[in-house]
Formats: structure tokens, C-alpha cells, sequence
């Protein structure tokens, strides 16, 4: 064994040893809890270009942030603002966001909508936009839980169009995005 290969060892030893293995477990839990990984944004998305090839993106968006790009927002009415993003690189040249108004009186929602964005394996940025009061546009938002309190969300979109849709990334091409999300967001009050 080179000297070189049993120095490094001798180090990471020793930096593991320092910190202690749980210590160094919490700090990863840690980290994956602030980059998002723990709390996805998957998408499964699919509509047919100009040419009739297949257009399908289908992952898990990992990172966030903080607040802006994250959040319920409490409207001072009763209501709160739900906007939940994440994306795929530092770039944030891919991701996705949902956006939705809640009632937790009523358990009902309004002015949803959903995006997705990303490069498809032409090359192209592909940037649809799903809104349910859109004509062309089928919209079901499930939200399975959530937490105006504790910003605990559990929600899914089920979007499609059909080919009159003024929204359709390809013209008279409909698409289909499912959209599935379970983490916690930051709560905010309006002022």
C-alpha cells in the first residue's frame, strides 16, 4: 500500500472519528432536507411535437429554496396561497411548480394552475403551462392533506388539453402531466 493511499485513509478515519458517525449522519439528513431531495416534485409529462415525436419527460425535481419559490401564504381572508417549486439543477434551467388558492373551511381550492419546464432530447425548452380555467384544459388537483399551520402539503395534479387548447406546447397537440408533491412548506402571514 503507497503511502499516499494510507495517509488518506488515516484522514477520513480520523474525521470520522472526530465528528462521530451519527453526528455525521445528521448533518447529511440535514443537508438532503435543505436541498429537497427528501420532498420531490415528480412529474410524468407527454404531448407529441410538430413532427408527431414523442415529447415525454418523466422525474423527480429535487431542489428548492427558500421562501419565494416556496411557501403558503396566509391571505388575511381566510385563504392561503399555495405555490410549491422545485428544479433540477443550481441553474434552475428545469422544474416544476404548482400554485393554488386553499380554503381550509371549505376544503376547497381555486385558481390552480402547474408548470413544468425542462429541454427535451431535441434540444428544444419545452414550457407548458396547465391552468384549470382554461378552455381545452382538464384540471384535477387532489390535495390529500395539508397543514396551514405546520405547512405540511400532500397534493397531487392530474392536467391534460386536448388539441383546441390555446396553451399546447405544440399547436393542436395535446398534452398530459401528472404532478405529485408530499413535503413541508414555509408558512407566511400577509401583512
Amino acid at each position: 500500500m503507497k503511502l499516499r493511499s494510507l495517509l488518506f485513509i488515516a484522514l477520513a478515519f480520523g474525521i470520522l472519528s472526530s465528528c462521530g458517525v451519527n453526528d455525521l449522519e445528521d448533518r447529511v439528513d440535514r443537508i438532503e432536507n435543505a436541498l429537497g431531495t427528501n420532498e420531490p416534485l415528480a412529474i410524468d409529462f407527454k404531448t407529441t411535437n410538430l413532427d408527431d415525436q414523442e415529447i415525454i419527460k418523466k422525474t423527480s425535481y429535487l431542489f428548492k429554496t427558500k421562501g419565494y419559490n416556496e411557501y403558503i401564504n396566509d391571505n388575511g381572508d381566510g385563504t392561503f396561497e399555495v405555490y410549491i417549486e422545485r428544479f433540477s439543477d443550481v441553474e434552475w434551467y428545469e422544474g416544476a411548480w404548482i400554485y393554488f388558492t386553499y380554503d381550509p373551511a371549505t376544503k376547497e381550492t381555486s385558481n390552480e394552475s402547474a408548470r413544468v419546464y425542462f429541454y427535451d432530447k431535441f434540444r428544444n425548452y419545452v414550457n407548458p403551462r396547465f391552468n384549470a380555467d382554461d378552455d381545452g384544459n382538464t384540471f384535477a388537483l387532489t390535495v390529500k392533506s395539508i397543514n396551514v399551520e405546520t405547512g405540511a402539503v400532500n397534493v397531487s395534479v392530474v392536467a391534460s388539453t386536448d388539441a383546441t387548447a390555446a396553451n399546447n406546447e405544440f399547436t393542436a397537440k395535446p398534452m398530459t402531466c401528472n404532478f405529485t408533491f408530499a413535503g413541508t412548506l414555509p408558512v407566511f402571514e400577509d401583512n
